[in-house]
């Protein structure tokens, strides 16, 4: 009976009729671990002077004059998941909720023309290099030729008392022909000499008379076939 009287004293239950009260109990569970029995006015101040700011608690923990301890079978058992040694930073998990939304969007973008494309021209000449000359050239030629004949007849004459029989010439001819030629100029004309893009060559000549103005002696011709007929240096 005495063990349990006391075991009332120090929990704190107030003995009636006497009018005296017993002094208040209160179980207090520290960080660390360690469990006591305080009075409640001084266990508050022992609170505001070692126990740290007060804080949430798993669920289901009990808080203990601001102390929060997890529900670890009444402070026998270690609380877990244990924080890491030294600096725990705040870690980040995602979390799909509608409020947090994700995905891909696209805006269009409209294609755009800068004005009109360039416009460039490129020539290409026919000749890349001429050169004036002058030469003998065959030319067309009218040549009208005449050829001279002569006829001869057998005459008789009777001379006195002699009859003679004499071969004599009767008549003397003409004959004429007249063609047309190709013969080789007795004067120079002049030339133009260009060499193509490929690298043949052609030969203009001017100032015929009865030809064209203009006319072409050589097309696409090989260079040394025209220096050896001509008589030209061709340099380029």
């Amino acid at each position: 009976m005495l063990k349990k009287f006391l075991w009332a004293v120090a929990l704190g239950l107030a003995v009636h009729g006497s009018g005296v009260y017993a002094q208040e109990k209160v179980k207090v569970i520290y960080p660390d671990g360690s469990v006591r029995y305080e009075d409640a006015a001084p266990a508050k101040k022992a609170e505001e002077k070692t126990a740290p700011a007060p804080a949430s608690g798993p669920s289901g923990s009990k808080t203990v004059s601001g102390v929060s301890c997890c529900p670890c079978n009444g402070g026998t058992d270690e609380c877990t998941p244990h924080c890491r040694p030294g600096k725990n930073p705040p870690e980040v998990t995602p979390v799909n909720s509608p409020e947090c939304p994700s995905g891909r969007t696209c805006d269009p973008i409209d294609v755009k023309f800068e004005g009109d494309l360039l416009v460039e021209e490129v020539e290409e000449k026919f000749y890349v290099q001429c050169k004036d000359a002058s030469a003998h050239v065959p030319v067309p030629v009218i040549q009208t030729s005449v050829k001279e004949t002569c006829e001869f007849r057998t005459i008789e004459k009777v001379v006195k008392c002699c009859r003679i029989k004499v071969c004599v010439p009767c008549q003397s001819c003409k004959v004429t022909t007249t063609q047309c030629v190709t013969k080789l100029s007795k004067d120079p004309y002049a030339l133009r000499i260009c060499k193509r893009r490929d690298g043949t060559y052609d030969v203009e000549v001017k100032g015929v008379p009865g030809m064209p103005t203009r006319w072409m002696l050589y097309l696409a011709g090989k260079k040394e076939d025209i220096e050896t007929d001509l008589g030209v240096t061709i340099d380029f």
